[in-house]
């Protein structure tokens, strides 16, 4: 039996048409780009990565849930603003965000695309992307991963 052919990245679209195309046999790749061809049974679903089933697809279990307890690895989308923008302007960008996305169209548009809306303050966010920092700095760490 040969060796199944991996694909990771963050480029979508040849990462779908490789999948698709048979070229490689397992992609780690976004739910929102390649829900379409899950729904159509082109492609199958093998796990989501996040710790918690999604709201889109629950019957697809969690990579926890397959064998790798604890797996926990999302992607997400952020406001980011320079770092000296007043504390007033970031909070009136995040209260008109947090708005539209409490909305039941936009959650409903965005959970059909495959995204599932969780709304952090501020803070939240900042505290997320420190504490993914450090996961992911150990990661580079101990696999002793280099730039070339």
């Amino acid at each position: 039996m040969s060796r199944p052919r991996f694909f990771w990245t963050r480029v979508w679209g040849p990462a779908s048409a490789a999948i698709l195309g048979n070229e490689v046999q397992v992609l780690f790749g976004s739910l929102a780009s390649l829900h379409p061809h899950v729904a159509t049974g082109r492609i199958k679903a093998l796990g989501v990565t996040g710790l918690t089933r999604s709201q889109t697809v629950p019957e697809i279990p969690t990579i926890a849930e397959a064998g790798l307890p604890g797996f926990d690895v999302t992607s997400w989308f952020g406001f980011m603003a320079p770092a000296r923008t007043p504390g007033s302007i970031i909070n009136t960008i995040y209260a008109a965000t947090a708005k539209i996305l409490q909305s039941s169209d936009v959650r409903d548009t965005l959970r059909r695309d495959g995204l599932e809306v969780s709304i952090k303050d501020p803070q939240q966010l900042g505290a997320a992307i420190r504490a993914e920092t450090q996961v992911w700095a150990k990661v580079i760490r101990d696999a002793n991963i280099a730039v070339e």
